[in-house]
């Protein structure tokens, strides 16, 4: 059973067009998948293998790759966040959204290097504009335009009308592998922004927490394979009731 042929049809019109059309009804939701996902009688524990498909999945325990959706009905943080990607998807993704420099400093910066000001690294001659700051951790987000800023760190200014802002940058490397944050005992610690992290503390870049949470999707609930016939029978009655 394809998981949309049991949506009731609605009247809809699409865009800007004049007519109306009979499509599925996709604001309809049944509750049965609610009612026994978190009842062990009727799920098992599954973990999604590097590079395997929901339709894969679906075959492996039901010999059937169209019940891939119930993972879906199954698994809320699915629906939220989708299906677990391959490791170079998970670096592509991270990338993509953390694509500029950090700039990392123990300087205060409350009151300088706003979003929007031009900077140039005195060493480097690089170019770039502040996109955002992170005061907790000391970071200035760059998008470059010109250069590359000196990994070890230099001196930064921007000037804004007559006044020279400076600031002494101890690190410059990709967004997506700055610090999100920091661990101590495997919890989410603050840090001394002018001080630097504990050596004891362990970082947590944007990357790593793209792989965590990528981590995390992979283990799922699945439909126990001989429940799998009752409980989709029971959804497709409930949708067409």
């Amino acid at each position: 059973m394809a998981y949309f042929q049991s949506f009731p049809s609605a009247l809809y019109k699409y865009g800007d067009g004049s007519s109306f059309t009979f499509t599925e009804n996709l604001a309809a939701y049944a509750e049965v998948f609610d009612s026994i996902k978190d009842n062990s009688a009727f799920y098992q524990d599954y973990y999604v293998n590097i590079g395997e498909r929901p339709d894969h999945a679906a075959y492996v325990l039901y010999q059937n790759p169209q019940l891939h959706w119930t993972f879906f009905l199954m698994n809320p943080k699915l629906r939220e966040r989708g299906w677990p990607e391959s490791q170079s998807n998970v670096l592509k993704k991270s990338k993509e959204d953390y694509p500029n420099i950090t700039l990392t400093t123990r300087d205060e910066i409350f009151n300088t290097f706003s979003v929007g000001q031009e900077v140039t690294g005195q060493i480097s001659m690089a170019m770039g504009v502040v996109v955002k700051k992170n005061l907790d951790l000391g970071q200035v987000v760059i998008k470059t335009t010109l250069g590359t800023f000196e990994v070890d760190g230099e001196q930064v200014n921007s000037t804004v009308g007559e006044d020279i802002h400076i600031m002494q940058t101890v690190s410059a490397g990709p967004e997506h592998l700055s610090a999100k944050y920091y661990m101590d005992n495997n919890e989410p610690v603050s840090i001394n922004p002018y001080v630097g992290p504990d050596p004891l503390l362990s970082e947590v870049t944007y990357y790593d927490h793209y792989i965590a949470e990528n981590e995390e999707l992979k283990q799922i609930r699945a439909l126990k394979p001989e429940n799998v016939r009752s409980v989709t029978r029971a959804f497709r009655d409930a949708m067409e009731s």
